[in-house]
């Protein structure tokens, strides 16, 4: 039987504790803005933080947390600057 890794082993082999300090700047940096974040602009913001752990390769986590946390949003349509539409799932990013 081939050996497929959890998130959490996976992380622990490759990067061990790096993931999680960059999701805690990451979510600091969010914190310091206005406490939430569309999904248009994570991959920037996760770029712009100093992380260790490439996006690409957490992608999914960073979403699920994001959610999970409360702190993913759409943009208001009226003003940018206020939250729209909460995000509460993965699919509905595009």
């Amino acid at each position: 039987m081939k050996y497929i890794p959890t998130f959490e082993n996976f992380m622990n082999e490759n990067f061990g504790s790096k993931f999680e300090d960059d999701y805690n700047r990451f979510t600091v940096e969010i914190e310091r803005g206005y406490g939430w974040i569309d999904p248009e602009y994570v991959e920037e913001t996760w770029k712009n933080t100093p992380a260790f752990t490439p996006f690409n390769t957490v992608k999914n986590e960073v979403f699920k947390r994001l959610i999970a946390d409360d702190m993913l949003y759409f943009e208001n349509d009226n003003d940018p600057d206020k939250k729209g539409k909460k995000v509460t799932n993965i699919s509905q990013i595009k």
